[in-house]
């Protein structure tokens, strides 16, 4: 699949992206419709994420599709991802490898070093990935609100349908409202 072929399915993945942000709304209809939603707006979400990249590396964007590509984007990665607890998880192994790592070097270590070598290894590592966590978390609380997240759904629509038929969302605006 080549760059371009992609860019030129970005009304496409708008609409999609703005039908799966509002995947609250389904929800309400069907609790496992709704998880059902979210799961596979995840990967939604990551191919907003690559097109809005790909856009802005490969042309001169448009500014309101690339900001709209981004923010449901990453509302839809988000939305599932923010309450997984990654730190604990990455600290362990980080420790784990790491005293692997000092037994084959040094051989036999007693338990108090090898404790030591444990939380000098995995602390800061817990330390740091917790932090880059707690503002997932807050990014993906704030995107995935409902109130946000329909009126992200909403301009996705609205752009992808007026890229479709060859107009833009600011076009619209300015032309139909004067400031």
């Amino acid at each position: 699949m080549n760059v371009t072929t992609l860019l030129s399915y970005i009304p496409h993945i708008l609409i999609v992206s703005g039908i799966f942000s509002l995947s609250w709304l389904f929800s309400r209809i069907s609790r496992s419709l709704g998880s059902l939603a979210s799961f596979i707006g995840l990967f939604v979400g990551i191919i907003a994420l690559a097109s809005a990249a790909l856009s802005f590396l490969k042309s001169a964007p448009n500014i309101v599709t690339l900001v709209l590509l981004v923010a449901v984007g990453l509302s839809l990665f988000l939305k599932p991802l923010k309450n997984v607890r990654w730190a604990a998880l990455i600290a362990l192994a980080s420790g784990v490898v790491a005293l692997y790592y000092a037994s084959v070097y040094f051989g036999q270590l007693g338990t108090a070093v090898m404790l030591v070598i444990f939380m000098v290894v995995a602390l800061p590592i817990y330390l740091v990935f917790r932090f880059a966590e707690d503002i997932l978390h807050s990014v993906g609380s704030l995107l995935s609100f409902p109130a946000v997240a329909v009126t992200i759904g909403i301009l996705c629509l609205a752009q992808g349908t007026l890229l479709l038929l060859g107009g833009d969302l600011l076009q619209f605006i300015s032309q139909y409202i004067k400031f």
